[in-house]
C-alpha cells in the first residue's frame, strides 16, 4: 500500500495564518501533514511521497526537524518545478509505487476515518479509481438538500498509472476519470462516516484543533492534564486567578499571570507569556509570544515574527491616541516656532520627520511583516516589493524641484493621518490585512501632506500614489478576477490558434493541439503579468515627457497590454507543444516566456507612444486651430 501526498502550493492566501502553508498549521506536537503522515505510516507499510510545489523547501526543512515516522520509514520528496495537475503528480512519482494500491491525497486533510477500512470499501466495489466524499448540506430552491463533496482524497490501482500521458498537465477529474471510462474501468465514490475534513478555512482548522486537543494521546506526549479538555507542558505557571477554558494546549515553560484568559480551541506554544489583563481565544500563539497586559487576540494564528515583543500581536482603539498624540508632540513645537510666516524651513523639520518616520515604522511593522510575507509567498504580487524602490528613485529625479520647495504644512493631513489610522486599526481589529495595508498607505500620504504642504505634496503626488501599487488584492477581488481571467486567456489562445490555421480543442481551461493536451493553469491566468506591468508602465509614465493625457492613456493600456501578452505566450507554448517540442514548454521557454513578455510590452508602449506623437498634432500656445492643417497632419501631407 502506497501513498502519495499532494501538498503543492496552498494555504499562503489565508489571512488568518499570516503565510502559513495549509499542510503545515501547528496542531498539538506536530502539523496538519504530520498527522496526516503518521496516520498512513502507522496503518500501511509501503512508500509515502510527497509532490510539493511553492512550499517544497517548507515542507523538507518541516520534515527534516520531524525525523521518520512511527513506523521508521521517512517520506520521499518530489518537487513538481511545473505544476502537472493531481494525475501528473501520480505518474512523476510512479517509479516509487510498488504496492497493489495507492492512496492520494492532499497535504491538509484531516483524516479522522478508518483507512483499512477505506481500502476495503475500494476493493470490495471493484473501481479502478475510487473518490472518497463527505456528505454536506446545501440550501437549494427546493429546500435543504445533502450533497457529495470530494474531500482530495482518492486510491487507484497501478493500472491507472499507464493511461495518464507522461508530459503535460494532467487534472484528474477533467481528463483522467474520462480515461478511465472510456478504457471501460470504474471509476466509484465512498462515503466516508468520520469527520475527514479538508482545512481550508479558519472554522474548520478551529474544528481540527479541537478534535486533536480532546484526544487522549497528549498524555504520551509529555503534558498532563489539569482539566477536562486542557493540557500542560512541564514547567507551566498559572496564576491563581488566571482563567482558561478548554480545550487548551499550554506548551513547556509557559506563565500565565493574574486575570489573563485563555479560551479554547486554543494553542499556546513553549515559552509563552500572557501578562495581567490579556486575552487568548481561539487563537495558536508560536513559542516565545509575549501578550503585555490588557492584549486581546482572537481568531487568528499569532505571526511568529512577533514573538518576543510586547504589544505587537494585536493593535485596538486604545492605540490611536497614543499614535496620533506621539506624532503631534514631534511637530508641534518646530511648526509653533514659524507659525508666525506660515512656513517652516527644510533644517527646522527635518528632525521631527526623523521622529515621525520612526512612530511609523514602529507602527506599521505588524503591516510591513505580513506584506513582506505576501511578496515572498505569492507570485502574483512578488513584483510589489519593488514598488517603494521605485517610487523613491521617481522622488530622486525630481529633486531639482523639491531642492527649493519650502515646506508649508497642512493641517488637512493630519485628518488624512488619522483616517489611515482608523482604516488600520479596524483592519486589525477586523482581521481584515487589506484595510490594514490600505491604512497604512492613506498614513504615509497623510504625513508627507501634512509635513510639506499643498504645494510640496503636488510635486511628490505621483509617487506616493503609486505606493498603492505595491499593495496585493484583497482575497475577494483577486478570487473574482483570478478565475474570469483565466477562462477568458484560454478562449482567446484558442481563437488566435484556430486564426492561424492551427487546429484546437478547447475544454475548459485545457487545450488539446495535435493529439497534446496542455493546461491554461492558474499561475497563467495573466493576473502576475497585468500587475507587473502595470508598475512598470507607471514608472515609464512618470518618466517619460508627455502630455497629461498622453501619460493617462499609456498608463490605462497597460492592463490590456498585458492580456495581450499573456495570450501571445500561452499561444506559443500551446504550438510548440503541439510540434511536438515539449521539452522546451517544461523547460527554458516555460521559465522564460513570461521575460520575454517584458520586452514585447515595452515595444507595444513605444508603439502606442509613436502613435501619439504622429496622429495626434500639438497646438502651440495661444495659436488658432488650423483645420487644413491638421487634415494635411493625418494624411501624411
Amino acid at each position: 500500500m502506497d501513498v502519495l501526498v499532494l501538498a503543492g502550493a496552498v494555504g499562503v492566501d489565508a489571512p488568518w495564518a499570516y503565510g502559513i502553508p495549509r499542510p503545515l498549521l501547528p496542531l498539538p506536537g506536530s502539523s496538519v501533514l504530520e498527522a496526516l503522515l503518521d496516520k498512513f505510516q502507522s496503518a500501511f507499510d509501503g512508500a509515502c511521497a510527497i509532490c510539493a510545489h511553492g512550499n517544497s523547501e517548507l515542507i523538507a526543512r518541516r520534515l527534516t526537524i520531524r525525523g521518520k515516522g512511527p513506523s521508521g520509514r521517512k517520506p520521499t520528496m518530489v518537487v513538481d518545478s511545473i505544476p502537472r495537475g493531481t494525475a501528473g503528480c501520480i505518474k512523476a512519482c510512479e517509479t516509487r509505487f510498488q504496492g497493489d494500491a495507492i492512496f492520494v491525497t492532499g497535504a491538509s486533510v484531516w483524516l479522522d476515518d478508518d483507512l483499512p477500512w477505506m481500502l476495503e470499501q475500494h476493493r470490495k466495489q471493484g473501481n479502478a479509481l475510487t473518490v472518497f466524499c463527505t456528505r454536506h448540506s446545501v440550501r437549494t430552491e427546493s429546500g435543504a438538500e445533502t450533497q457529495l463533496m470530494p474531500i482530495g482524497v482518492y486510491c487507484c490501482d497501478p493500472c491507472v498509472l499507464g493511461l495518464i500521458p507522461p508530459q503535460g498537465y494532467q487534472d484528474l477529474k477533467e481528463q483522467l476519470v474520462p480515461t478511465l471510462r472510456q478504457a471501460g474501468l470504474r471509476v466509484g465514490a465512498v462515503t466516508l462516516p468520520g469527520n475527514t475534513c479538508e482545512v481550508s478555512s479558519w472554522p474548520g482548522y478551529i474544528q481540527v484543533l479541537s478534535q486533536s486537543l480532546t484526544a487522549e494521546e497528549l498524555g504520551g506526549r509529555g503534558y498532563d492534564r489539569i482539566a477536562p479538555g486542557i493540557w500542560c507542558g512541564e514547567g507551566v505557571e498559572i496564576a491563581s486567578r488566571a482563567r482558561i477554558v478548554g480545550p487548551t494546549l499550554i506548551g513547556h515553560g509557559c506563565r500565565v499571570d493574574d486575570h489573563a484568559t485563555v479560551i479554547g480551541p486554543a494553542l499556546l506554544g513553549d515559552s509563552c507569556r500572557l501578562s495581567e489583563g490579556s486575552w487568548v481565544i481561539r487563537a495558536v500563539a508560536p513559542p516565545g509570544t509575549f501578550f503585555a497586559p490588557g492584549e486581546s487576540v482572537s481568531d487568528h494564528i499569532v505571526p511568529s515574527n512577533k514573538a518576543h515583543r510586547a504589544g505587537a500581536l494585536a493593535r485596538n482603539d486604545s492605540d490611536l491616541p497614543s499614535i496620533a498624540s506621539e506624532a503631534r508632540r514631534a511637530t508641534s513645537g518646530s511648526f509653533r516656532r514659524e507659525g508666525a510666516h506660515g512656513q517652516a524651513s527644510a533644517a527646522g523639520i527635518l528632525i521631527p520627520a526623523i521622529g515621525i518616520l520612526a512612530v511609523f515604522l514602529w507602527a506599521f511593522s505588524h503591516t510591513f511583516s505580513q506584506l513582506r510575507d505576501v511578496w515572498q509567498n505569492s507570485a502574483d504580487y512578488s513584483v510589489g516589493q519593488l514598488v517603494p524602490l521605485a517610487a523613491a528613485y521617481m522622488i530622486w529625479t525630481n529633486r531639482e524641484k523639491l531642492r527649493d520647495l519650502k515646506p508649508t504644512p497642512a493641517p488637512i493631513g493630519l485628518g488624512v493621518f488619522v483616517m489611515g489610522v482608523l482604516m488600520s486599526v479596524a483592519g486589525s481589529y477586523l482581521l481584515y490585512a487589506s484595510l490594514e495595508n490600505l491604512g497604512m498607505v492613506v498614513c504615509a500620504n497623510g504625513l508627507v501632506l501634512w509635513l510639506i504642504g499643498r504645494a510640496g505634496y503636488r510635486q511628490l503626488a505621483y509617487p506616493c500614489l503609486f505606493l498603492f501599487l505595491m499593495l496585493p488584492l484583497p482575497g475577494r477581488v483577486h478570487d473574482a478576477v483570478m478565475l474570469p481571467l483565466q477562462g477568458f486567456c484560454a478562449r482567446a489562445s484558442a481563437s488566435v490558434l484556430e486564426i492561424g490555421g492551427v487546429p484546437v480543442e478547447r475544454y475548459g481551461h485545457v487545450l488539446e493541439v495535435a493529439g497534446q493536451q496542455a493546461a491554461v493553469a492558474e499561475a497563467c491566468n495573466g493576473l502576475r503579468m497585468a500587475v507587473a506591468f502595470v508598475i512598470v508602465i507607471a514608472v515609464v509614465a512618470y518618466l517619460i515627457r508627455r502630455p497629461t493625457w498622453q501619460k493617462v492613456v499609456v498608463l490605462v493600456s497597460a492592463i490590456p497590454i498585458a492580456i495581450v501578452c499573456n495570450i501571445a505566450r500561452i499561444v506559443a507554448m500551446a504550438y510548440t507543444y503541439g510540434a511536438g517540442y515539449d521539452f522546451l514548454v517544461q523547460g527554458p521557454l516555460h521559465d522564460g516566456a513570461g521575460i520575454l513578455m517584458m520586452p514585447l510590452a515595452l515595444a507595444m508602449v513605444l508603439l502606442e507612444l509613436w502613435i501619439l506623437s504622429n496622429v495626434v498634432v500639438p497646438r502651440e500656445a495661444g495659436a488658432p486651430v488650423d483645420s487644413s492643417r491638421r487634415m494635411a497632419a493625418l494624411s501624411g501631407r
